[in-house]
């Protein structure tokens, strides 16, 4: 049954879906299945660059630690996102515009600014307090890999950072599994849950307690965030602009203060 409670705006959101909508196996099922198919997306390019290196799985594994990794990722996370909306609204009960693909209003323009800088206020000082209380410094691999980066390849970088990735994980975190853990649930329990798998699926080796702790607990709490620009917004677009918002304010200050990340 629809979530009714009102005892905040949050839960009480204008987005509402039909009884029969995000009903849990189809919903599972689209959420593996994407999952699924970033994978073999991935794995295609990773054969393909083997092969046409010759079938070095080795200088293939090691190439795939930079631009080509990043490159076929990319490509996956593009006919992820064409899969998830081309099924999104069957599964929601829900056509798109329902679901928050509208224009920006300009209340949710300002939603968009408090989000990010939200953002930045909680999830930095999170992760720099747990790093130190932890004793374990490690950055994040897309950030290392960004300093590595000159020229085109950092073009390229920012780009799949600051636009293709905010979209692919709004689509995925928020549209998708936030969308059907707030109508099962609520907002607090869908925000929390679908934000702390937003973290963890950040997690990067040495996969141990202090990793998951320092990296996907502060991701965790941005997620929060993002759930609730898009809860409050009711605008898709509005947790896509945040989150890129936030990408892009970190990229710019490890450009310019690359410490940052030391």
């Amino acid at each position: 049954m629809e979530n009714s409670s009102a005892s905040t705006t949050l839960q009480d959101s204008p987005v509402t879906f039909p009884a029969d909508g995000f009903r849990v196996w189809p919903t599972i099922g689209l959420i593996l299945s994407a999952f699924v198919l970033l994978l073999v997306v991935i794995f295609i390019g990773f054969l393909a660059w083997m092969l046409a290196h010759h079938g070095d799985q080795y200088s293939a594994l090691r190439a795939f630690a930079g631009t080509p990794g990043i490159v076929a990722q990319g490509i996956g996370e593009i006919i992820v996102i064409a899969y998830v909306l081309g099924l999104l609204p069957a599964i929601a009960g829900a056509p798109l515009r329902r679901i928050g693909f509208r224009p920006i209003s300009a209340p949710a323009w300002g939603g968009i600014v408090v989000g990010a800088v939200a953002m930045v206020l909680v999830i930095t000082p999170l992760a720099s307090i747990l790093q130190t209380a932890l004793h374990f410094k490690t950055p994040e691999a897309a950030i290392a890999m960004y300093l590595r980066t000159t020229g085109w390849e950092r073009v390229l970088f920012v780009f799949l950072g600051v636009v293709l990735a905010p979209v692919f994980e709004e689509c995925v975190f928020r549209l998708l599994l936030f969308n059907a853990m707030r109508k099962w649930w609520g907002f607090w329990p869908g925000a929390i849950v679908s934000s702390l798998i937003f973290g963890v699926a950040h997690a990067q080796a040495p996969f141990v307690p202090a990793m998951l702790a320092s990296i996907a607990l502060p991701l965790a709490a941005g997620g929060i965030i993002l759930c609730a620009v898009y809860a409050r917004t009711n605008n898709a677009y509005a947790s896509m602009f945040t989150h890129a918002s936030f990408n892009a304010l970190t990229l710019l200050l490890l450009l310019f203060f690359p410490q940052l990340a030391k």
